[in-house]
């Protein structure tokens, strides 16, 4: 009962002093030893030690109550209704401001509204459209709430990150390589992380000067999303592989070893410290599905998901006050729609009137890939993890159910069109399963393997390639997978993806170690050699390039964020010709030719999300 002790200073400070207490207790019986009652008092201890044991964690589970009772009880109230999408939404410290970036006027914009009156200001006006970049935060408040910042990346000035004011929409280039920035509790020092291959992250003082550098990754793993503890301690971040390959990690805000959090490896984003063991975060789950709003106490670390119903949660970000106070949060919220597109690829540049929505008996569709006998194979979900369809001339059929497993890949058919192999979430990992046309005697391949995207096949149907993780080095490299079971074959060594056979079967397309959300463009033979393919920079998310079959061309998706287009591009000349010229503001992500190479099949997404003000009752 005394280690029960509510207050801390009328237990026992010491097992040692338990220790004495328990050895003076033991009644030194006629013929006891030293040694017996010793013994007598080691398994009191014993059992003392599991008391305290049960109590820390009950102490635990009560502070998870008490914050789930907290966001039970929240108020949540949407501040943004209008047409279009609204990313990246920040609070000030006072909690009065909130600031966002939106496409309501075409271009995305960075925005602020003043809660109190609802007056809504957009303070850039289309002067910066290239604004968004969905990897990180890309606009948040200053210490003084009359300012905020932005990442501007099309202005004369050499800055990354200006300052621009929200009275009279003055802009101030800040930071020279910064790709965000944010503030300490108390507003003295800032951290920023720069936009190399490393994404190292430093401190410096309030005004960017005396710059110390305190981490940085291997090349190829980002570090993004950066936010200070309450007592300013640590600085916390998502680190990985983005967009779907991330976790919350934590350093010393004086330097020191990174220290994992999280171990969803999945797209994790926006860690916000509500107190001192307190962490929010956005996170999709292990089957796929999100994201949503998490909580977990960085003690005991033990992930609870805060939010219900079906919204997305894409961003959060809390103000500064004191504990007894409400504290105020927002957040991005979406309902996101996922659809199949078709274009027709002509000797000219098709438009939007030339763009065709596909006719599918599901809500949502994505990840199109066509099979040998011009069947599209696609994944959709009924309000959960995607499973896998197939759509024919005889209509539409669900293959594989997402009970089973959640497919997290387009699906790679055979050559011969007798299997078809797709990548399936379970235990945080992915692997690659391979099975008839209808899923029947679906068998893992490569089971060391954790799977990152779809399949290849080789054009004799005796090999697969694959982009995925292997043992404990982050960030995955390119193999080769025996069709007929095997050994995988490491062909590349630095970190690489999206994989896709040439249609001679000579070389394997890959992307190389990315910088910010670009890749170059490589090609290795199916023994390890490099092989020569003219330079391009790709984008590294989704599907980015797919081969017109039977040729040696690429059709390519390029453009800035949410203004994507197609380009073909010839392997043996370099020359390249525009395909299409597509409505900006929604995410092209991944397509595939088809088997004719007259159209390209692709996925739209549309975030359709708004703002909404989460106010917690006080502690």
């Amino acid at each position: 009962m005394k280690c029960l002790e509510k207050q801390p200073h009328d237990r026992w400070q010491s097992a040692d002093e338990i220790l004495r207490q328990l050895d003076a207790a033991v009644p030194a019986r006629t013929g006891s030893t030293p040694a017996q009652r010793r013994l007598w008092a080691g398994l009191a201890l014993a059992a003392g030690a599991l008391i305290v044991a049960a109590a820390i964690a009950l102490t635990r589970n009560a502070g998870s109550d008490v914050w789930q009772d907290r966001w039970d009880n929240a108020r949540i109230e949407r501040v943004t209704d209008f047409p279009g999408s609204e990313v990246d939404a920040a609070i000030s410290p006072d909690g009065r401001l909130v600031t966002f970036l939106a496409d309501r006027d075409s271009v995305f914009d960075a925005f602020v509204l003043r809660l109190e009156s609802q007056q809504l200001t957009n303070l850039t006006r289309g002067r910066f459209p290239q604004l968004l970049n969905e990897d990180v935060r890309n606009v948040g408040f200053a210490p003084d709430p009359s300012k905020v910042w932005i990442r501007v990346a099309d202005i004369a000035s050499p800055a990354s990150v200006s300052l621009l004011s929200t009275t009279d929409d003055s802009l101030r280039p800040f930071l020279k390589t910064a790709v965000m920035v944010v503030w300490s509790p108390d507003g003295h020092t800032l951290a920023y992380h720069e936009s190399t291959t490393t994404d190292p992250v430093f401190v410096a003082d309030s005004d960017g000067t005396n710059a110390k550098r305190i981490f940085a990754s291997d090349p190829g793993i980002h570090n993004h999303h950066l936010s200070w503890s309450p007592d300013a301690r640590f600085i916390y971040f998502s680190r990985g592989i983005p967009p779907d390959r991330m976790d919350i990690w934590r350093i010393p805000s004086q330097g020191g070893e990174a220290e994992r959090i999280t171990t969803h490896n999945s797209r994790v984003a926006y860690p916000v410290m509500l107190d001192e063991r307190t962490l929010v975060y956005i996170a999709t789950a292990d089957d796929g599905t999100g994201p949503w709003l998490y909580s977990i106490d960085v003690n005991d670390r033990v992930p609870r998901r805060v939010t219900k119903g079906v919204e997305h949660y894409i961003s959060i970000s809390a103000s500064v006050v004191a504990p007894s106070q409400p504290r105020r949060l927002v957040a991005a919220v979406s309902n996101p729609s996922v659809e199949l597109w078709s274009v027709p690829i002509t000797n000219s540049v098709a438009d939007e009137a030339a763009a065709t929505r596909l006719t599918v008996p599901t809500a949502r569709s994505a990840a199109p890939r066509f099979g040998g006998d011009s069947s599209l194979w696609y994944l959709a979900s009924r309000g959960g993890a995607d499973g896998m369809w197939r759509l024919n001339g005889g209509g539409a059929n669900e293959i594989w159910k997402s009970t089973q497993g959640a497919v997290m890949g387009a699906a790679a058919v055979s050559p011969d069109g007798q299997r078809v192999c797709f990548p399936i979430r379970r235990d945080r990992r992915s692997r690659l399963f391979c099975a008839a046309p209808d899923a029947s005697g679906a068998e893992p391949l490569a089971d060391s393997l954790d799977v990152q995207g779809a399949a290849s096949w080789s054009p004799d149907g005796k090999w697969l390639a694959v982009a995925a993780e292997q043992g404990d080095k982050q960030g995955a490299r390119v193999f080769r997978i025996p069709a007929d079971g095997g050994a995988p074959v490491r062909l590349v060594d630095s970190v690489s993806s999206n994989p896709v056979w040439s249609p001679d079967g000579k070389f394997i397309l890959y992307s190389g170690t990315p910088r910010a959300r670009s890749a170059p463009l490589h090609a290795v033979t199916p023994d390890g050699k490099p092989f020569a393919v003219p330079p391009l920079l790709v984008d590294r998310v989704g599907d980015s390039y797919r081969f017109i079959p039977g040729r040696n061309q690429l059709v390519v998706k390029q453009g800035g964020f949410r203004r994507q287009d197609f380009l073909l591009v010839d392997l043996s000349t370099g020359k390249q010709r525009q395909l299409t010229r597509l409505r900006p503001g929604e995410s092209l992500q991944r397509f595939d030719v088809s088997p004719d190479g007259t159209r390209i099949v692709f996925e739209r997404v549309r975030e359709n999300s708004d703002i909404v003000l989460i106010e917690l009752p006080p502690n």
